[in-house]
């Protein structure tokens, strides 16, 4: 019952402004904090008690103390994002903040992907492929950002896998042409990807403007972009009618005849 109550005192300090109600709260949640072995809902934790009594201080124009909070408790960087604000918008510090934000993008990147990817097999298991498509489509337009379409970068040879599982999708429709569409897209991109000069490769936008040093280069995929359409639709073949045969379609008129 105490972190509920914390939870209301907070609601309350952050519509109204009532400081008392802010400060009721961080008294709340460090009870709770005492009492964290009684828990046995799996989304609460010390970590998870210890950020909303931190946005109290901050409600209450303490940032100091709040920083100090979320970072002893930033287990795998779970607060990354919220220090950066912190420092950057309470604090002015712009070179701390950007450490910090640096982490919270990459991790974003990462968990962006996995939260579309894994939506758009939920909808491929319930057969809404269109919900399926939409998330993908959705995926390759945040993933690739302000980068110009004419650059290549390393998300290249990752969107060739996101559009061939679109054109899954588009078959499990008994969409064939536009099937056959996202297939032919996928390997003219793959194409031009394993045909590029290394040099020609950009680093992705958004890290090159933040300074990242590692970004994904998404090499699982494959000893090469097009190798990796390959195996990718050798593997979903036998569940998806016609994909083995608009691939070999496509890849007759794109490849070489001594690649196909």
């Amino acid at each position: 019952m105490v972190y509920p109550c914390a939870q209301l005192y907070l609601e309350m300090g952050r519509e109204r402004e009532h400081r008392e109600a802010n400060r009721r709260a961080i008294q709340l949640l460090e009870h709770a904090c005492e009492l964290i072995d009684q828990n046995e809902d799996e989304t609460i934790s010390e970590v998870s008690i210890r950020t909303q009594m931190a946005k109290a201080y901050l409600a209450l124009d303490n940032p100091e103390t709040a920083l100090r909070i979320l970072k002893k408790h930033n287990a795998c960087g779970v607060n990354n994002a919220l220090i950066g604000m912190v420092l950057g918008d309470y604090l002015h510090n712009a070179d701390g903040a950007e450490q910090y934000l640096g982490r919270a993008f990459s991790s974003f990147a990462e968990e962006i992907n996995d939260i579309m990817v894994g939506f758009a097999n939920v909808f491929f298991q319930r057969r809404n492929f269109g919900a399926a498509i939409d998330c993908l489509q959705w995926l390759r337009t945040v993933l690739r950002g302000i980068q110009p379409e004419d650059q290549l970068t390393w998300f290249d040879r990752y969107e060739c896998i996101l559009q061939e599982i679109i054109a899954e999708a588009y078959c499990m429709q008994g969409n064939v042409d536009q099937a056959r569409q996202s297939l032919r897209d996928a390997l003219v991109q793959a194409v031009r990807f394993d045909g590029a000069d290394p040099a020609e490769v950009q680093p992705m936008a958004f890290y090159r403007e933040l300074e990242l040093e590692h970004q994904p280069t998404y090499s699982g995929y494959g000893p090469s972009a097009v190798e990796g359409l390959r195996q990718r639709v050798a593997m979903e073949s036998g569940a998806i009618p016609r994909l083995q045969a608009l691939w070999d379609g496509v890849a007759k008129e794109v490849l070489p005849d001594e690649a196909v």
